[in-house]
């Protein structure tokens, strides 16, 4: 009762810290991706969807949920919560579609064409986004290819340069982070016996850890 009255207290705590933290950002790139685990008490899955800037190596959103395009639609909310108003950054995720439902759906603008009695939403012009599609293959080997879904290739090519990174279609950093997450909470260890034992606590330990991850721990590439 001890541990799970601090977590809660730790949990909310960060929350507020990062929720007075990350406003009216300005990011370049975002890489966005899904983390698996489960939950003790439902044995149910659970997905910990993050999206990360690459460049400053910050975290600005997390969503726990499932793996539906409403959890896409959630993370990328938050995000554009968070973001300046006129701020529209580049994307690269892997394959899922509701990827691309959630972006189109939160930068964008309503406009009317000519001789229409409604109007009708357009996505951003500015909004650049790629996927890094993986499939296995016969013998488990896992196939590769980048596409461009939203955006000219040159112009997605040519924001990567603009933050420093090579002009391709990939989703490295955000995966390193989800090692990250699962070597620093427990309860994202694989083939662990200390599962979360709710959605909530892990929630919570979650947050806590991201607050650790800003602004204690040391980031030595940086």
């Amino acid at each position: 009762a001890t541990l799970a009255r601090w977590l809660e207290r730790m949990g909310s705590h960060s929350l507020s810290w990062h929720n007075l933290l990350f406003r009216n950002l300005a990011l370049s790139l975002v890489q966005m991706d899904e983390l698996y685990t489960r939950i003790r008490a439902t044995a149910s899955a659970a997905w910990i969807w993050l999206a990360f800037d690459p460049v400053s190596k910050a975290i600005p959103s997390m969503h726990i949920g499932d793996r539906t395009k409403e959890d896409a639609f959630a993370l990328v909310h938050d995000l554009k919560l968070r973001l300046a108003a006129d701020c529209v950054p580049a994307a690269t995720t892997d394959g899922l579609r509701t990827y691309f439902y959630a972006l189109t759906a939160h930068f964008g603008d309503w406009f009317r064409p000519p001789r229409a009695r409604t109007d009708h939403w357009k996505p951003s012009d500015e909004l650049y986004y790629g996927q890094l599609v993986k499939r296995k293959g016969k013998n488990q080997k896992i196939a590769t290819h980048t596409r461009t879904i939203l955006g000219k290739p040159r112009q997605l090519f040519a924001r990567l340069r603009q933050v420093g990174l090579r002009p391709l279609i990939q989703t490295a950093f955000v995966e390193r982070v989800n090692l990250t997450f699962r070597q620093s909470v427990a309860a994202l260890s694989r083939r662990t016996w200390a599962y979360a034992q709710t959605e909530q606590h892990l929630r919570l330990h979650c947050e806590w850890f991201r607050l650790y991850y800003h602004c204690i721990r040391a980031h030595e590439l940086l």
